[in-house]
């Protein structure tokens, strides 16, 4: 994706781009728009396809978001690597 990260990259021309062009502030508005139709997909009844979708853009646009603090998927990643012992020891103490 040519415009994923170039500021020489014309904001009319990708979105992304004028994403970056608008500013942080736009951004995280744009992840919470996302995160409420998230939540609100749940009411969309028996098309979890729906709700994949509504994720896949709440995804997006955290990524986008990453980038924009010089950030990547790799450091989310790397906080996810204790998350499998976290949810073992709660299941443990639950069962």
């Amino acid at each position: 994706m040519a415009c994923w990260r170039s500021a020489q990259v014309d904001p009319a021309s990708c979105y992304v781009a004028s994403l970056h062009h608008q500013g942080l502030n736009r951004i995280l508005e744009k992840g919470g728009e996302k995160a409420t139709e998230v939540i609100l997909a749940k009411d969309v009844g028996d098309d979890p396809r729906a709700l994949a979708a509504e994720v896949a853009d709440l995804w997006f646009q955290t990524l986008v978001m990453l980038t924009h603090l010089n950030l990547d998927s790799a450091a989310v990643l790397e906080c996810l690597q204790g998350v499998p012992r976290l949810a073992a020891e709660f299941w443990q103490r639950h069962d």
